[in-house]
């Protein structure tokens, strides 16, 4: 899976997604415009972002067996998931899969976590992919679960991801995708017609605008009027630059991003949303100095979040127009701001699926 867990780490808030149907997911084993590096010391660590592989491990109805991602027996590793195993809740193990007739193991990782600067738009997680699992249900499955100490011990959870083998196989490998994204933000106006971001052309074709329509999440104990939503009808004409996807907002006739969608379905900007979060804090620190037995229901700020339209040149089909939906009707989207994000996939290689004898 391309997994954003935690993951889309977008300063600020930004458009409404999404990718239309040309975005179909594409394998990143065969397909030939996802570069991939390979990396030999089971341990990614880009700029604070990354994974480190601890381990494989076979379990059984009743035993567990876990190694050192080079096949050297680990005892304490065993004892470790054993026990993680044993006090996590019960939907854990229901998310482990295996399949009859193959090799079924489960590799563990544990996230790197380093200095990061505080102006990075980035996404990370892991790049198994659900159609590269089935349907012969070989490789590292896109399921994925978390086996911690505690319930609250997220700094030391354990990353664990099943998969199935042939029985002949030895070792696999695991990948992994960073993207880390440009800090300043290119603006083009909404307009059809073509423009080139890093080497890769795109042509807008058509636009389109739904003012009743809603696609942004929103938490309101009142109903709101929609803010509609822009249609793109994109095509990618040329690429260059597989390893480069942008994120696409609605943004204002200076070019700056919205911030959020108000309870009458309009967009705010970056000060706005600053008046509107030092409102709510003052009500909420009244609301606390209150006592207990005397606190009335407190009402939470009616606003709309804004996500990225995320464009991917390495999964569309130039023969097929994308439908790129921004959570905003198209009269208020003067322009568009546009990130560039650089993804490397890594793929961490020879992982030993048996312990060495």
């Amino acid at each position: 899976m391309f997994r954003l867990r935690k993951v889309l780490t977008v300063r600020g808030s930004a458009c409404v997604l999404i990718v239309g149907p040309a975005l179909a997911a594409v394998s990143q084993i065969s397909h030939p415009n996802y570069p991939i590096e390979s990396i030999t010391t089971y341990k990614v660590d880009r700029d604070g972002f990354g994974i480190e592989v601890i381990g494989v491990c076979k379990i059984g109805e009743s035993n567990l067996a876990c190694w050192q991602p080079d096949g050297t027996a680990d005892s304490n590793l065993t004892r470790d998931i054993e026990q993680r195993l044993k006090g996590s809740d019960s939907e854990y193990s229901r998310t482990f899969q295996f399949a009859f007739n193959r090799k079924n193991r489960v590799v563990l990782a544990r996230e790197v976590r380093g200095q990061r600067p505080s102006e990075y738009h980035s996404s990370y997680g892991f790049w198994n992919r659900y159609e590269d699992y089935y349907p012969k249900l070989v490789g590292w499955s896109s399921n994925t679960t978390q086996l911690r100490t505690s319930p609250q011990d997220f700094a030391n959870a354990i990353w664990a991801i099943p998969g199935s083998f042939m029985p002949t196989d030895t070792v696999s490998s695991l990948k992994y995708q960073v993207s880390i994204g440009d800090k300043d933000t290119k603006v083009y106006a909404l307009k059809t017609g073509p423009f080139t971001i890093e080497g890769n052309t795109y042509q807008i074709v058509g636009i389109k605008s739904d003012d009743k329509a809603n696609i942004s999440p929103f938490f309101s104990q009142t109903p709101q009027k929609p803010p509609g939503v822009t249609h793109l009808m994109l095509k990618l004409v040329e690429m260059k630059s597989p390893t480069t996807y942008i994120q696409m907002a609605p943004a204002d006739e200076k070019g700056q991003e919205y911030a959020g969608i108000d309870e009458n379905g309009n967009p705010y900007g970056k000060a706005e949303e600053l008046r509107r979060n030092m409102e709510y804090k003052k009500e909420f620190d009244e609301w606390q100095k209150q006592p207990a037995n005397q606190r009335k229901p407190l009402k939470y700020p009616q606003n709309r979040m804004i996500f990225p339209a995320v464009i991917d040149p390495g999964a569309a089909d130039p023969n097929r127009t994308m439908d790129v939906q921004i959570g905003l009707r198209a009269s208020k989207v003067k322009n568009l701001s546009i990130r560039v994000m650089h993804r490397t996939i890594y793929s961490l290689d020879n992982i030993h699926l048996d312990p060495l004898p």
